[in-house]
């Protein structure tokens, strides 16, 4: 349980925010990322490369309502290959971005509803030690996406007006999707309709 547990707080940890409006399908822009997803965007989102790291290290720490070692341990995952990060640049408040990050593990999405009832009941009191906060879990269910089993959290940021929306999706008996969202509650529905949409069209790709 405790090693289930603990992949929701990798990719909890990004707090980069901003405000939108949604676009009209016309304009979304295809991403294939490298973790067997392709994705459907506004092409306002971009998605972090190699070069552009100095968004999660170095001059772009500000933006980041991390501890210094998660931030660079995060920066380490996108540099290996094993986590891609988004942001909406629309806009920002006050210099800090919508995020929206992914990564795979091998852990499995709680499906009975006693392991969803136990992993809920669990998580606050991890993501408490993890964060350094006191966290209340505004959503913590089980649903499906695109036929696969997930398993969906949802609680407040440590920057004022700020949710994270994270959504762990079963693709392979072995093999989870992990996509957490951190936006600006005062943005209009902007990048959490964006992620919706992105949910309702998701694929997947062999690997």
């Amino acid at each position: 349980m405790k090693r289930q547990l603990l992949i929701f707080t990798a990719g909890l940890a990004l707090t980069l925010v901003m405000t939108s409006t949604a676009l009209a399908t016309a304009s979304l822009q295809t991403l294939e990322t490298g973790l067997g997803l392709v994705l459907h965007l506004p092409e306002d989102w971009k998605l972090l490369s190699r070069e552009d790291l100095s968004a999660v290290e170095g001059k772009g720490d500000e933006q980041l309502d991390l501890p210094p070692l998660m931030r660079q341990r995060l920066a380490e995952r996108v540099r290996q290959g094993d986590m891609e990060l988004l942001f909406n640049t629309r806009d920002s408040h006050q210099g800090v971005y919508d995020n929206l990050s992914l990564f795979a593990t091998n852990d499995q999405v709680p499906e009975a509803e006693s392991q969803i009832r136990a992993t809920c009941n669990a998580l606050p009191a991890l993501l408490g030690r993890t964060l350094g906060k006191e966290v209340e879990l505004e959503q913590c269910e089980g649903q499906q996406v695109q036929g696969y089993p997930a398993f969906v959290i949802g609680y407040a940021g440590n920057v004022p007006n700020t949710r994270i929306l994270q959504y762990m999706i079963q693709v392979e008996q072995r093999k989870s999707l992990v996509l957490t969202l951190t936006y600006h509650q005062d943005d209009d529905m902007g990048s959490l309709a964006d992620f919706r949409s992105l949910l309702e069209r998701l694929e997947m790709v062999a690997q």
